[in-house]
């Protein structure tokens, strides 16, 4: 009788290799990166504006930023979603890419959107 320890499969067909990685869920998590990076650029830019009393161009900065702030936010979602839905691609960095952008994306609609309309209707 034969030790089952020393058996061997039978050789003929390898193994499918695994599908490493989430292509979609890495450019998710990219673009969360670009948004964090954007938000450390506008607070420099926008604290210089102030330094230099450059108080007419905070506008424009701040809807520009805004603006590149909502489109990496949007890449971010879409390319979480997409990556979750590939059932056969591992989803840590897409759920983690769709969160941080949808969380991203809630508070540039709070703070560029809600924000500026209730201080105009209040004030």
């Amino acid at each position: 009788m034969t030790d089952p320890q020393h058996y061997s499969p039978p050789s003929g067909y390898a193994p499918a290799p695994a599908k490493r990685g989430n292509p979609a869920g890495l450019v998710s998590l990219i673009a969360v990166g670009v948004l964090v990076a954007l938000a450390i650029v506008e607070f420099v830019v926008q604290a210089g504006l102030v330094a230099t009393s450059n108080y007419g161009a905070l506008g424009l900065v701040g809807a520009t930023f805004a603006i590149l702030n909502g489109l990496f936010a949007l890449l971010a979602v879409v390319f979480g979603i997409i990556g979750l839905s590939r059932s056969d691609r591992p989803r840590v960095l897409a759920a983690l890419g769709l969160g941080a952008g949808g969380f991203a994306l809630f508070m540039i609609l709070i703070w560029s959107v809600l924000y500026p309309a209730v201080l105009g209707v209040v004030g």
